[in-house]
Order: structure tokens, then sequence, then C-alpha cells
């Protein structure tokens, strides 16, 4: 904006017609000045004296209750915008005093490439809309560990239980792994209120940037999740989008203000700003920062996908595409992988923040096109282990020969024999004592049966016990005696 002062005052005489008019930038550069109007914001050219004091004649004329709205940001700490800063706290107007930084060192930058002017000012702006202590210059504002204790703080207001929370969060596979499907389902259920992958939700608005695709696929896609049902009334769908920088908040903006809750966008790419002199790191963490302050300052859930690396790594959560600028800047992060694409079955890795770090085992129905928690992986090897366990040979010789004695004790040929004599299949002496040893843990646990293992040498005994105490008894009046066990073992015939 030149120094018009028809225009100046114009500008003042009403109050901010949008959050981004609420910020005057104050730059000493004409070409700046007209770099920051194409990216949508105020600017004001102050570059000698003479403009100075007509500035500052026209804000000390213009005051009305509104102006104090008004947040004015220098592009320098000196010359004429380091004066016209000092009269502009003097009158009680905010000015952000760290404004400077955006341009450091950076101008002939930000001429050649608008974009990243965009990205930097609206980065900034989000930061900043509320003023706090670290743009006033005053200390932070500190809480004592007691105060923090007896501060009565809500629990998580999670969008689905125990996996997403407000903030962002990312989830990142392979191409064509079912990353698409899997969104359009969580879209569906948190809209109309239902459990997603078994776990509870809590009924909101859903927008769902469904940018790499048509609106004949989505209602394809659709008809196949809902099998009939209706489609949810608080679930909205957007094809084209604007670019992070290039007015990707401002067209959110309305949808949230309507409330929306859970904002999905397919694919991250699809908003990023390619190009650009900044380092990689910086680029990624910095296009992730501007989500993330938007989620928190909204209290919303943005859920970007992503793509993952075709290079493996020992730490799933490497193969995130990009820098650790992306995992870095988000809450929740979940990589879904397949050792096999033409499997159903497929891990899905999760850690974030407020999350716990687990691996869910799940499937992919290719009917209905809808991904089912099977359960966490831990305890689907625990329960393989279970099964294996009852369906051991030499468990059931064990659980036999303790039905026919109140003990049983003999050597690992013993023991063959005996699993032979009842049909149980043949096993080498060499490895029965291994396998004691394995099932040792279960045979307690399960069966509350006892193993002993050899302490001689020369004649490997292992004996087996049964023992009365009952570890998970539902009778108050039980009681627990350790001691009461059966110590006479019988012995298989030589």
């Amino acid at each position: 904006m030149k120094l018009n002062e028809i225009v100046l005052r114009d500008l003042f005489s009403h109050a901010p017609v949008g959050e981004n008019f609420r910020f005057v930038f104050l730059v000493e550069n004409e070409a700046l000045e007209d770099k920051i109007l194409q990216a949508g914001y105020m600017a004001v050219g102050i570059s000698d004296e003479p403009q100075k004091e007509v500035f500052l004649k026209i804000i000390e004329e213009c005051q009305f209750s509104w102006m104090k709205d008004f947040c004015f940001i220098p592009s320098s700490k000196f010359g004429f915008l380091g004066e016209v800063k000092k009269q502009l706290e003097g009158l009680g107007y905010t000015v952000l005093s760290d404004g400077w930084k955006i341009f450091k060192d950076k101008e002939s930058r930000f001429l050649l490439n608008p974009e990243e002017l965009k990205a930097a000012l609206q980065a900034y702006i989000m930061r900043t809309s509320e003023p706090t202590s670290e743009n006033t210059g005053q200390p932070p504002l500190a809480i004592s560990a007691v105060e923090l204790m007896k501060k009565e703080i809500l629990p998580p207001d999670w969008i689905v239980k125990d996996m997403i929370l407000p903030g962002l969060s990312l989830l990142a596979g392979a191409s064509k792994l079912g990353k698409s499907w899997f969104v359009l389902q969580l879209c569906i259920c948190v809209a109309s209120g239902k459990p997603f992958m078994g776990k509870e939700t809590k009924k909101s608005k859903v927008l769902y940037l469904s940018l790499e695709d048509s609106e004949r696929r989505l209602q394809s896609r659709m008809k196949r999740q809902l099998q009939g049902a209706p489609a949810p009334e608080g679930l909205f769908f957007v094809t084209k989008a604007n670019q992070l920088g290039s007015g990707l908040i401002e067209q959110l903006e309305p949808y949230v203000k309507d409330g929306v809750k859970l904002i999905v966008i397919d694919t991250l790419q699809k908003v990023r700003v390619s190009g650009g002199n900044k380092n990689a790191y910086a680029a990624d963490y910095d296009e992730m920062g501007v989500l993330k302050e938007y989620a928190d300052k909204k209290d919303i859930s943005i859920f970007p996908v992503h793509h993952t690396r075709k290079m493996k790594d020992d730490d799933v959560f490497n193969m995130v595409s990009g820098t650790t600028g992306i995992m870095g800047a988000a809450d929740t992060i979940m990589i879904l992988t397949k050792d096999k694409r033409s499997e159903t079955k497929a891990a899905l890795h999760v850690t974030g923040r407020d999350v716990f770090t687990d691996t869910l085992e799940v499937e992919f129905n290719r009917s209905t096109c809808t991904w089912s928690n099977l359960g966490s992986k831990e305890d689907l090897e625990k329960q393989e282990k279970e099964r294996a366990y009852l369906d051991d040979p030499i468990v059931k010789t064990i659980k036999e020969l303790l039905e026919d004695y109140s003990g049983w004790q003999g050597t690992a040929t013993d023991f063959q024999n005996e699993m032979m004599n009842r049909n149980k299949g043949y096993i080498e002496t060499k490895v029965i004592g291994k396998r004691f040893r394995e099932v040792k843990q279960f045979l307690y646990e399960k069966d509350s049966i006892i193993y002993e293992e050899p302490d001689n040498a020369k004649r490997k005994i292992h004996k087996f016990r049964r023992t009365r105490l009952k570890l998970f008894s539902t009778d108050t009046n039980d009681t627990v005696d350790t001691n009461d066990t059966v110590d006479t073992y019988a012995t298989t015939p030589p």
C-alpha cells in the first residue's frame, strides 16, 4: 500500500474486516510491500521522513476504539521503522517487536519467491494471532509444580478413543496399500459416531480433502463401505484445495467455524509447496508446523495422509517419506505396512505424544473395503503361543500323566516312551528337556503344574507335580497356601 492518505484513512476508519487484515506489516522496501499485498496481507511502506510523518499523523487522528484491534509488525528494528515502533507503543498500540525476524536476510529471496514469503507470513501470524510472552517481550508465565498438581485439568477429548486427539496426526504407508479406504472409513465412523476399528468415536463434523479422487470415485467408495446404510450428514468432501501458504488455511476456516472437528488431507503432498530455498528439514517442519498450529489453535484434529519410502528400515517410523521434520511436528504417527501387497492382513504401527506405542494387526475386507482391528501384535502373539501350548503333544502328555498319577518323574527316554504309548507322536530325547523348559511357565500359569529340572548331571530326572494352589480364585473365602502341593511321584516303569 503506497502511502496514500485517503487509502490509509479508509483502512483505519473501521474495524479489521478479517483476521489477515488485523496485521499491518511496516516495511521500507516498496517492492516487498507489493509482494505482501499480493500475498493477501496488509502492508505500508515507510522509507523516508515525510512518509513517517504522514503515517503517524493519520494514526493519531484515527483514535477509534477498534484501532486497538490492529497489530503493527515492523520489518526492521532500526531507522524510520524503529522510530515508528516507539511512537506506536507510546500511543498504546500492539506492536509485535519480533516481526523483523521474518525478513532478516530474506528480503531478496522473498522478492524472487512470493510463495515462500506467503508461507512465512502465514506461519508467523498463526503463531502470534494472540499476543504471548514470546512476541511482547514479557517474561514467560510460569506455574509451580504445586499449582500444576492442584489444577483441575479435563481429560483429553478423543476423536477416536486412544488413537486420535485434537492436534496433528499422520498416516503413512506405501502406495495402493489401502490408506484412502482407511481414512474414508475413519471419516464415516466419526461423522456417524460409530466405533472405528473397534474404538469409540466422538460424533463430530468431518471434512475430507480427497485431493486425488473425483466425486464419481468418492460416491462409488461410499456405496461400498456404507453397504446400503445412509450417508452421515456431518461428512463433507473437497476434491480441490489450495496449497499451504497459498490459501489452504483460509479455505478451511469456514468449515471449522461451522463445527468441523476432524479434517483429513489425502494426500499431504497435494497441499505442499514445492521448491524454495529452505533446507529439506526446515521446509518439512515448517509446513507441518502450520497445520499443527492451526489444529492446536482451533482445538481440532488434522489428519494428513502421506507415503513411506521404498527402502526398508529396522525402525518403521524412519520410513516416512521426507525428513524427520514431518514426524517431529506431528502429535501422533501411524504407519501401515504389509509383508506382501496381496495379503489382506497388515500392521498398523502407532506412536505419539499422548498415545501408547503399539502395533495393531489389522485386516482389510475386500468385500466391504473396510479395515478391522484384530488386536495388538503383542496380544496376538500371546494368543498364538497359548494355542500352540494347548496343541503341544508334550503338554498333552504331561497333563495325561498327571491324571494317572499324583506326580510323575523320569528321564527324557521315559517321557518319549510315554508319548509313543499314548499316540502323541515321536520327539527326539535330546530336545525333550529344552521343550520342557519352553512350556514351564505356561504349565504353571495355565494348569498349575510345577516342573523341576534335573539336579543330577549323570541321571537326568525330570519331575512334574500338580499344585493345589488356585492362581485365580473367585471365592473370597479361599486361602492361598503356597506349600499345599503334592509331593509324591509316580515313576514310569523301566
